[in-house]
């Protein structure tokens, strides 16, 4: 792998939780992205992906906390360093794309103005200079028009076009890693590919890491080097995009991969996984063996632990490796 950028190790998070007052949502959580590396993060809603990104930048919502593990950019300690630190590193050395743009745009701000803060913040650039960087910018993510549209407001602009205003944003300040979550889900589907090919050329042209959480695992197979398995607060399975989807080795990996629609699989039916996840961390066994059709007892009364199978990590008692080996 190139030299680490993104270092995430042994993360414990908590939310606050009506009951019990805390909830353990994540759980020895470890992932690396090195420089100019795509990672995708990939499990069903509730599993703790969005909370992690959370967490690398700072932003848990009330209640929310960081018990356990560190977070390094860079080699800086992101939990334990001074505002000062962090605010040469948040919005200037990593950027990030959400998931609804307009919920991430202020509405009350032409368009332009709000990527001209992040110049203003830190490229030290003053208003004349950065009004002409702001419609490069938006040149560089294809936008039409730049100079009457950097004088819009949010809402009177296409969903498209927000989206390319928040990547503009991200981008501004020539980041080292893009944090992703669900960066297309508000967009219909050919808004959807324009905008990955952007993030796919910007990536070949600036050498910006990439971290892509999403639900669509052929965005995440087409986007991303290696894909990390999210189920429950803990990482089920990691490898090579291309090797998790096409040969599954956790019986959950392969039944995210049969639960979605697949082009390249003619008159083969998506089928769903029963049950519902815990939504929280489960200690002491499998989170996911109540909907799992291969769980023993084994899988009850012990937590599997990541280990290598076939080339890659996999937490299960049972892995499919081993079963298509018996099968012959």
């Amino acid at each position: 792998m190139e030299s680490t950028l993104l270092e995430v190790s042994g993360l414990a998070v908590v939310m606050p939780d009506r009951g019990s007052g805390a909830k353990p949502v994540i759980e020895g959580l470890n992932l690396q992205i090195g420089r100019g590396e795509a990672v995708g993060l990939v499990g069903e809603s509730g599993c703790g992906k969005t909370t992690a990104l959370l967490s690398v930048l700072g932003l848990l919502p009330r209640g929310g906390r960081v018990t356990a593990g560190a977070i390094r950019f860079d080699g800086v300690d992101m939990l334990n360093s001074g505002r000062r630190t962090l605010r040469g590193i948040l919005g200037k050395r990593i950027g990030v794309i959400w998931q609804d743009p307009l919920a991430a745009l202020d509405p009350v701000m032409r368009v332009g103005d709000q990527i001209s803060e992040v110049l203003l913040a830190h490229e030290q650039l003053d208003r004349r200079r950065a009004r002409a960087r702001v419609h490069e910018l938006m040149r560089h993510v294809e936008l039409p028009d730049v100079e009457r549209l950097a004088r819009r407001y949010p809402h009177e602009l296409s969903g498209g076009q927000r989206q390319r205003v928040v990547i503009a944003a991200a981008i501004a300040a020539s980041p080292e890693l893009l944090l992703c979550d669900e960066p297309t889900t508000a967009l219909d589907v050919t808004v959807q590919d324009q905008v990955l090919g952007l993030l796919g050329r910007l990536r070949q042209e600036l050498g910006v890491a990439l971290l892509l959480i999403s639900h669509d695992l052929a965005v995440v197979r087409e986007m991303c080097d290696r894909v990390c398995v999210m189920y429950a607060g803990r990482i089920v399975e990691q490898g090579e995009a291309d090797r998790v989807f096409s040969t599954p080795l956790h019986p959950y990996s392969a039944g995210l991969v049969s639960s979605s629609p697949d082009v390249d699989r003619v008159g083969i039916r998506p089928h769903g996984i029963p049950g519902l996840p815990p939504g929280r961390v489960v200690d002491g066994s499998c989170a996911f063996a109540d909907r799992c059709a291969f769980a023993d007892s084994s899988c009850r009364e012990t937590l599997p632990e990541l280990a290598q199978v076939d080339g890659r990590l996999v937490a299960c008692h049972h892995s499919l490796a081993a079963l298509r080996e018996a099968d012959g």
